[in-house]
């Protein structure tokens, strides 16, 4: 009877096994679905930019090559992450990473549930990181993304404090009825933007 239970109990792990593997792949396939159907010239998405606080400082006290190899280990991890959405672009900045998520294919709220994984993956790193989502129409193309909705991106993030998660106000909208919570942090003037906007913190808790 006991090797009839062990044996049940293998066959059981090894479909088990078989299953999830199937699960994954359909994940995987859907992604690269997703990326082939994502629209390429003009489109809105939401942009996702993240900033390594104090970089230099950083590079500095560690040296090139030791920065290299951990802030690659978070770059790898960080592409992984946002794939899952998924990104159809994703750029290094050498201290940071830019993030497009085309609105036909990505949730804005799947974005900032992201940014929180990505900063707590950074923390557990040693690595600080400042992070500003903005959403509006750009350029697409299956390596790079341009436009006014990426230069307010970048702003949203540069005032963002170490650890925060930054929203502009039409993201906030598109994340209306999730349970993303938010705390408004008022207007803010933004360099080369026309309009104050504004933003909005992510809760940390």
């Amino acid at each position: 009877m006991a090797i009839a239970f062990a044996c049940a109990a293998v066959v059981l792990a090894v479909l088990g096994a078989a299953v999830l593997a199937v699960i994954a792949g359909l994940v995987m396939l859907t992604q690269i679905a997703a990326m082939l159907v994502a629209p390429q010239g003009r489109g809105v998405a939401t942009i996702l930019v993240i900033d390594v606080v104090g970089s230099t400082a950083a590079i500095s006290a560690a040296g090139d090559a030791a920065w290299d190899v951990r802030y690659g280990a978070f770059a790898s991890a960080a592409r992984r992450e946002l794939g899952r959405v998924p990104a159809v672009v994703v750029k290094d900045l050498g201290d940071g990473l830019l993030a497009a998520f085309p609105l036909v294919v990505s949730s804005p709220a799947k974005v900032v549930d992201a940014a929180r994984r990505l900063q707590r993956e950074a923390a557990e790193r040693g690595i600080s990181l400042r992070a500003g989502i903005h959403a509006g129409e750009c350029s697409l193309s299956r390596r790079d993304v341009r436009g006014l909705a990426v230069h307010v991106a970048s702003r949203v993030a540069s005032s963002a404090e170490p650890g925060q998660v930054l929203l502009s106000a039409p993201v906030r909208e598109l994340v209306a009825g999730s349970d993303v919570a938010l705390e408004s942090l008022g207007e803010r003037a933004f360099k080369g933007v026309t309009d104050p906007m504004r933003v909005y913190a992510v809760a940390t808790s």
